[in-house]
């Protein structure tokens, strides 16, 4: 399960985008935000985004709680570079030059699951924006960094879709040492064979096993260390070989090997259970897989991101499809419902009528004009895709039909509840039945390089068939012994063939006449046993020096690669150490031009102050001289006052005296008045 990026106390973080300006501008879709970059000098540098200057302030705020290297929560710590870019206890994190292809921005963009933060919005899209072009622009760690190339699988089809390829892909010397060894062989949940070449591959324990059809020998073993492998499958021109599983209720994943080398290219998927189906498109550049969960997603084998997440069912998904022309992907799930889907771009493209049972399995015809479904009902149903509609539907299995598969000449191979493997001609009627499993039917795949089929059952037994007449050829191991059981049991074999033709020569040297031709042909034919156990014991000693130095250089490369990340670890410890004592210096820089700010202030605030001193003593002086000034002068003042105050007195003397004299006249001007009056009104 990948890495689970738990954050805590989810706070704004302005700070964290210094040089970012985030606006919205017309057409972009969804409202997703841009970025412009603020050239102030330098334009180059400064658009670069870096990790230590722009992601990490995010990341430290934002998921430093909880991963850190005190705290690596699922073995995940994203406070320095070379922690991040090592990932967590499930793998890495990021993929440079692809943020939408990385789990942890996918996460944090509310992508995938578990969405960080949890039960919340996702950060601010200023922030997932500074995440994003840190990705997209190849993961720099600092402005003098180089970016980091995107990782690639090239997956591009050696031969055109369809046609077979010049040289048909076959395993090299690849490793027969077992990756599990049971008590006893587990069911067979799934069986497939190369279309080009004669090449089987079947669902083991914690393993794949590839087996030679043409010689039923064991090929090859690819560990599947996810868990239990449930669904295989080769790809369209037989280079890849994909298996799906996991752990129930736990994880499911699913992983890409190529035939040739046994080299495992891509692992995708991030299921919360194991994966029931799964198949991969015929360019060979896209994984759809299914399971508990009810959605279908389709991942980039190239780049291993997920690109669609298809929704519509109601059960567990139980097959899926691509078609060979690889244009459609066919879904269908436990509730009898089957889908089928564009397979570039996920879009639903239409719904086959419901079955009225779960659908076990799905196959194409190599046309791409046939849809073939298997139902728990026990019929086949063949499907025509553009409309849905149905071609025929007719009953192959009592109890259920298990497993379908087309042949490439268009007849379908089936097995399924009543154990009885059947072929069926092109037009869908009976052509063969074979012998009948010892248990259920689960698995069927026919090869057309061989001409034979292959039927896994309940108990975990191969058997294989000859397809023309459906004779018995063999059984193929699902539980194949370690070497060194392999090599004791070829010892063994060696020394009681060894024993018996001592015993013969013995019995030849004294043998009649007549009896010397029969002797001398058994010694010959008991030579022949000893030759052939003796090249047995060679190969399988040979097998094992193989995987002893397939083990010895496996081992060197797992060494070198704990080197590298011990070496990146402390590297990160160095790194983390110099940035901290860079901010520590930053930190005491910044102090000590504070402090010469606000001396500068104070001196400034002195040499002002000084200056209202001096006006202020200078307005004294002049105020000074003023009042000495009006000093000198009043006793002058004061003598003038008091000559002005007698001439006043003097005045208001003189002022009394003719108001005296005005009403005395007056007194007479009324006197002579009356008199004047009384002459008047007397008599005449």
């Amino acid at each position: 399960m990948p890495p689970v990026l738990v954050g805590a106390g989810f706070r704004p973080a302005r700070k964290a985008i210094p040089m970012l300006l985030a606006r919205r501008l017309p057409g972009c879709g969804r409202g997703w935000t841009c970025l412009l970059f603020v050239a102030v000098s330098s334009a180059h540098a400064k658009d670069m985004v870096t990790f230590a200057d722009h992601a990490l302030p995010v990341l430290r705020q934002r998921c430093g709680s909880c991963h850190n290297p005190d705290k690596k929560t699922a073995g995940l710590d994203v406070t320095s570079y070379a922690a991040i870019m090592r990932g967590g206890g499930s793998g890495e994190v990021i993929a440079a030059g692809d943020a939408a292809g990385s789990y942890l921005f996918r996460v944090a963009n509310h992508d995938d699951e578990p969405k960080m933060p949890p039960d919340s919005p996702p950060i601010p899209e200023a922030e997932r924006a500074v995440l994003r072009a840190w990705i997209d622009g190849g993961v720099l760690e600092t402005k003098g960094s180089v970016a980091v190339a995107a990782k690639k699988v090239e997956v591009a089809m050696a031969a055109p879709v369809g046609e077979r390829p010049t040289v048909p892909p076959l395993p090299g010397r690849l490793p027969l040492e077992p990756a599990v060894r049971a008590a006893a062989p587990d069911a067979c949940a799934s069986l497939a064979t190369s279309p080009w070449a004669p090449l089987a591959v079947a669902c083991g324990q914690k393993q794949l096993l590839l087996y030679r059809t043409d010689t039923l020998d064991l090929a090859g073993v690819l560990p599947f260390p996810e868990g239990r492998p449930h669904v295989v499958r080769f790809s369209g021109g037989g280079g890849l070989v994909i298996a799906g599983g996991g752990v129930g209720g736990q994880s499911g994943r699913v992983a890409v090997w190529d035939v040739k080398t046994g080299r495992r290219l891509r692992t995708v998927g991030d299921e919360l259970d194991a994966v029931l189906a799964a198949d991969i498109s015929p360019d060979q550049r896209l994984v759809a897989l299914g399971g508990p969960q009810k959605v279908a997603r389709i991942w980039s084998v190239e780049t291993g991101e997920k690109l669609h997440d298809l929704g519509r069912h109601t059960d567990w998904i139980q097959a899926v499809a691509f078609s060979p022309d690889g244009a459609l992907l066919a879904t269908a799930d436990r509730a009898g419902n089957v889908f089928l889907w564009e397979a570039a771009t996920g879009r639903d493209y239409l719904a086959i009528p419901a079955h009225p049972a779960a659908v076990t399995s799905l196959a194409w015809r190599g046309d791409s004009n046939l849809l073939a479904s298997g139902c728990e009902d026990g019929q086949i149903r063949l499907w025509e895709p553009e409309n849905g509609t149905l071609v025929k539907a007719f009953p192959a299995h009592a109890g259920g039909v298990a497993a379908v598969d087309f042949l490439r000449d268009g007849r379908i191979a089936s097995v399924g509840r009543d154990k009885t493997p059947k072929l069926w001609k092109a037009d869908f009627s009976p052509e063969r039945s074979f012998d009948a499993c010892d248990d259920i039917g689960l698995a069927v795949a026919a090869c057309d390089e061989t001409g034979r089929l292959i039927v896994g059952d309940w108990t975990g037994e191969l058997r294989v068939f000859n397809l023309g007449d459906a004779a018995r050829t063999g059984t193929l191991d699902m539980n194949p012994p370690p070497l060194d059981d392999r090599v004791t049991a070829t010892e063994r074999a060696l020394a009681d063939a060894k024993a018996k033709l001592d015993e013969a020569v013995a019995a030849a040297a004294t043998a009649a006449d007549s009896d010397k031709p029969a002797a001398e042909a058994r010694v010959i034919d008991l030579k022949n046993d000893v030759a052939r156990a003796a090249a047995a014991q060679a190969r399988w000693l040979g097998e094992v020096a193989f995987q002893a130095n397939y083990d010895r250089l496996a081992k060197t490369v797992a060494d070198r690669q704990a080197a590298v990340q011990a070496a990146e670890s402390d590297w990160g410890t160095v790194e983390a150490q110099r940035r901290a004592n860079e901010q520590a210096l930053q930190a005491a820089a910044t102090k000590r031009d504070d402090l010469r700010k606000q001396a500068e202030a104070l001196a400034a605030a002195i040499a002002q102050a000084e200056q209202q001193l001096k006006d202020l003593t200078a307005q004294l002086d002049k105020q000074k001289a003023e009042m000495a000034g009006f000093q000198n002068g009043l006793p002058a003042a004061t003598t003038a006052a008091d000559t002005a105050a007698a001439a006043a007195t003097a005045a208001a003397k003189a002022a009394e005296e003719k108001k005296s004299v005005i009403a005395a006249r007056q007194a007479e001007v009324d006197a002579a008045a009356k008199a004047l009056e009384a002459l008047q009104s007397g008599p005449r």
